[in-house]
């Protein structure tokens, strides 16, 4: 499959969103706007997943758990995080990363989850942002058939757990 050509690629995103392991999507992946600087950053697998969300499940992308809001061991202070958009008095939506003022600047208010802004609203948005990662990784030469590969060996291992935890009787 080339980068040119979009309706072969789309398909080929369709056809991994629908990949299920225990009626649940597989493959930990995804794209979303970084709650300190709002830049878009991806995170694939369970390790790069949870570097990238602090201990509330906000994304904050590599440069900002190292930088601003760095807790001095590689990861993402929630303090620092909830100190950062307090101050600022708003937050990225997680769905488009348009900036959306918070209407009371409380700590429950910045950690409030999932956060998005209004046209946005009722998305899921795990989904899209599993899309938004695929459609990333079809812009590199070989990345979608590179995330395909991920996503089904995530689906063996899934699969593999469910065999040996299932009760026999």
């Amino acid at each position: 499959m080339s980068k040119n050509e979009p309706d072969e690629r789309e398909q080929r995103i369709d056809e991994l969103l629908e990949v299920k392991a225990g009626g649940v999507g597989a493959g930990i992946c995804g794209r979303e706007w970084c709650e300190a600087c709002g830049q878009q950053g991806s995170f694939s697998g369970f390790c790069s997943a949870m570097a990238a969300h602090t201990a509330a499940n906000r994304f904050v992308c590599g440069s900002c758990s190292h930088g601003k809001v760095g807790a001095g061991n590689g990861g993402a202070s929630v303090a620092k995080l909830d100190e950062l958009i307090l101050e600022r008095g708003y937050r990225y939506c997680a769905s488009c990363g348009q900036e959306v003022i918070l209407g009371k600047r409380t700590v429950e208010e910045a950690r409030r989850l999932p956060f998005t802004c209004p046209a946005c609203h009722g998305q899921e948005r795990g989904e899209a942002a599993r899309r938004r990662y695929l459609e990333h990784e079809a812009t590199k030469q070989g990345g979608l058939e590179r995330a395909a590969g991920h996503i089904y060996w995530a689906k063996a291992g899934i699969e593999r757990i469910l065999e040996e935890t299932e009760d026999p009787s």
